[in-house]
């Protein structure tokens, strides 16, 4: 937005809130410094204001698993994670995010506002073992202008085969799935120790900073100032790690979750959040078999709270859209959920994104059509305010 614009107008034949006021007809969005002010119909708009429209208005959307920003496909060379110990719960993403990621301008051109950005690898479709490792390091949610909003959302964990299969071809211990879980809980036993002498004794453990760097990462889990962010594609791994969760007391999102419909009840029972996907790959590999778009209708109608990623680059991120058209034309009941505002609520994030209402960030998309059909174009993206993409 032009600094000497002192308000922006978005006007929308159907503006789609994803709040309890659900679809405005021809409805006005004001928007200042940055923010929502007034969502409805009939509002005075200034005489001074810069006004765009469309068909359909809809909050930024969200793609709640990515590498973008570490995984630059023109850019990157090296590994997505640490080769030489598979856990370093020490690490953040942040560190590594490369704000001249073309992917970036993708994303707001496919109407994306905001991503999660964790550490590890795409799921390749050149290869059946993803190059992932126990824990690999802490995630980030980050909006689309390169603008870091959370250093730290979660620790990204990773189960089953694509661990296991990558340890074993770097010649590292565990390969095996109880190995994997036992890794988990011995470095978990670490920290919950650690905590417990700490507050003991009151000794100034952060002085030995590289000693005791794992488990003053991993306290803020046990402390459930952040979840497990656990990469897991089969029932049984997810079983597993809910039986870790329950152990020691910390709170969990499962990413792929392939088979998450098969206990889908137990999940939405214990509100475990789900980011699925995502769901156009090939079924290669041993955890893919059960790989269907018709999960997220099941996991609807169970009352699991689940996203939708593109886990770019696996996918390019400006399609996720598209993969909720591919979820409805499968059962989904609604598509913009899943990529507004309930990625929202699992990344944390739901009290400034993922609706459009007074008071939250001007993260706003606006399409020619509905938004999740394949044929509706990007009219506009605004992120915080300020237009950065504009459709031709």
């Amino acid at each position: 937005m032009r600094s000497d614009v002192k308000m922006l107008a978005i006007k929308g034949k159907k503006i789609e809130t994803c709040t309890k006021k659900g679809t405005l007809d021809n409805g006005v969005i004001l928007v200042e410094k940055g923010k929502i002010v007034d969502v409805g119909t009939g509002l005075q708009i200034p005489s001074d204001a810069e006004i765009v429209e469309g068909n359909v208005v809809t909050p930024g959307l969200i793609d709640a698993h990515t590498h973008i920003g570490v995984l630059s496909l023109e850019r990157t060379t090296e590994p997505s994670v640490e080769i030489s110990d598979p856990i370093t719960p020490q690490l953040s993403v942040v560190d590594v995010l490369d704000p001249f990621d073309e992917a970036f301008k993708d994303a707001a051109k496919g109407g994306v506002t905001s991503v999660v950005v964790h550490p590890g690898a795409p799921i390749s479709f050149g290869q059946i073992v993803e190059s992932i490792t126990i824990i690999p390091g802490r995630s980030a949610f980050v909006k689309t202008n390169g603008r870091v909003v959370q250093e730290c959302i979660g620790v990204k964990m990773a189960v089953g085969e694509h661990p296991k299969r990558y340890l074993a071809e770097l010649k590292l211990s565990p390969t095996t799935r109880m190995g994997i879980i036992a890794a988990i809980r011995d470095v978990l036993e670490k920290t919950r120790k650690y905590m417990e002498k700490k507050e003991k004794t009151g000794e100034n453990l952060e002085e030995k900073a590289e000693e005791y760097s794992k488990m003053e990462a991993l306290k803020g889990l046990l402390q459930r100032e952040y979840p497990a962010r656990v990469h897991a594609h089969l029932a049984r791994d997810m079983m597993a790690v809910l039986r870790l969760a329950k152990e020691f007391n910390f709170d969990v999102i499962f990413e792929h979750a392939t088979e998450a419909y098969i206990i889908a009840e137990a999940l939405a029972e214990k509100k475990i959040p789900v980011v699925f996907g995502p769901l156009l790959l090939s079924r290669r590999g041993s955890e893919l078999i059960n790989l269907s778009a018709k999960s997220t209708a099941i996991m609807e109608k169970k009352g699991v709270l689940f996203a939708l990623t593109t886990d770019h680059p696996t996918l390019p991120i400006q399609y996720l859209r598209i993969l909720a058209g591919v979820a409805e034309a499968e059962g989904l009941q609604n598509g913009l959920k899943p990529i507004t505002s309930n990625a929202a609520k699992i990344a944390g994030a739901f009290n400034y994104v993922g609706s459009l209402e007074p008071g939250k960030d001007a993260d706003i998309a606006i399409f020619s059509g509905d938004s999740t059909e394949a044929e509706s174009k990007v009219l506009y993206t605004i992120v915080d305010g300020e237009i950065v993409y504009r459709g031709s």
